[in-house]
């Protein structure tokens, strides 16, 4: 078990060129290029950007599919981290965790991340500092007082080996573009690592992103409940109006609530809908979509991003897309009209 709130200094942080950077800078530092003996390991579903990431590095991607199910956002559990860690022994180099996780938008409960961290400490006794782990958290801030972080239970051997990933563009700023990020980590070693690899890669970060990052945080830290509470304000109401029309779709057409909205997200501003009477494959539903969003909305310069699910590594079978709601809400509220329409001319057509 941990020992509460970690404290970083200057001496724990790599400024990057965003959350990208810093997965980057995150993954170069660990994986030795001259093998591919290295294996970065990530649960599903996974942002592709780790997978291409450990590749491009010279390691060798596995993607860990956890025991939770759709219903409770592929949630993850340290039995799971131990089969991980059976499967790849020393060679597991790194284990990349996203929470609030993108896609899913689901975030770790206190018990939750107490109990990941618990597994992590043990695998630790058994191989000392030869993983590290990746805290992708540039959600943060988006779910409010859900989304706890292993870092808070963490024992001191492993917030050494834990890199914590940020932007200014999600929950710390919402200024998406800004390419202002940074990795922290509780041994200055090996930040100084990070920083050498920031600067052969990308040189220093621009001054106007420093300069953004610094005035965002000092604005985050001025009022951290309150700011922070009026980000999470923000995008829930627009995840919930969201959810509430697939839940009242799914109600309407099916007699099933969450028949096309599985599970409500927790933090991040996605939801994850499930259209199995609109394609045979997510990318299926996906062109369904938006060629009925094209058509029927005569201004379509303000859209709703959809991605399918099997972009983040997952069964295109599943039939499932990420919804972006960071839009406003009469864009989304179009994009839901279009949604029950194509819904109800599906089912018309299947009877």
């Amino acid at each position: 078990g941990g020992g509460g709130e970690p404290v970083y200094d200057a001496r724990h942080v790599c400024v990057t060129n965003g959350a990208v950077g810093a997965v980057y800078c995150s993954l170069a530092a660990q994986i030795e290029s001259s093998t591919s003996d290295d294996v970065v390991v990530s649960p599903l579903p996974s942002y592709g950007l780790y997978m291409s990431d450990a590749q491009l590095l010279g390691g060798t991607f596995r993607a860990l599919m956890p025991t939770g199910k759709a219903e409770d956002g592929f949630a993850l559990s340290p039995v799971d981290v131990r089969r991980a860690f059976d499967d790849h022994g020393d060679s597991l180099r790194c284990l990349v965790l996203c929470h609030p996780n993108n896609p899913t938008g689901r975030c770790l409960s206190s018990d939750e991340a107490r109990n990941l961290a618990l597994e992590l400490d043990r695998q630790l006794e058994v191989r000392p500092d030869s993983f590290s782990v990746l805290l992708d958290e540039v959600y943060a801030g988006i779910g409010g007082s859900a989304h706890e972080s292993i870092l808070r239970y963490a024992s001191p051997a492993l917030r050494r080996s834990c890199l914590l990933c940020l932007s200014a563009s999600k929950g710390l700023g919402g200024a998406p573009g800004m390419r202002a990020g940074f990795v922290a980590c509780a041994d200055p070693d090996v930040t100084r690592q990070l920083i050498k690899v920031q600067m052969a890669t990308g040189a220093n970060v621009s001054v106007p992103s420093q300069e953004f990052l610094a005035a965002s945080l000092r604005h985050v830290l001025g009022d951290p409940k309150g700011v922070m509470g009026d980000i999470d304000a923000h995008y829930r109401s627009r995840t919930d109006l969201v959810c509430d029309r697939l839940e009242e779709i799914g109600e309407r057409y099916l007699g099933h609530r969450r028949a096309f909205c599985p599970r409500r997200p927790q933090g991040t501003f996605y939801v994850l809908g499930r259209f199995e009477c609109l394609g045979q494959t997510d990318l299926e539903v996906q062109r369904t979509l938006r060629d009925a969003y094209r058509s029927g909305v005569r201004d379509v310069r303000y859209g709703v991003a959809v991605v399918p699910l099997s972009a983040f590594l997952m069964d295109e079978t599943l039939c499932m897309v990420r919804i972006c709601c960071a839009v406003d809400l009469d864009v989304l509220n179009r994009a839901m009209d279009v949604v029950e329409y194509m819904v109800s001319d599906a089912l018309a057509t299947s009877k």
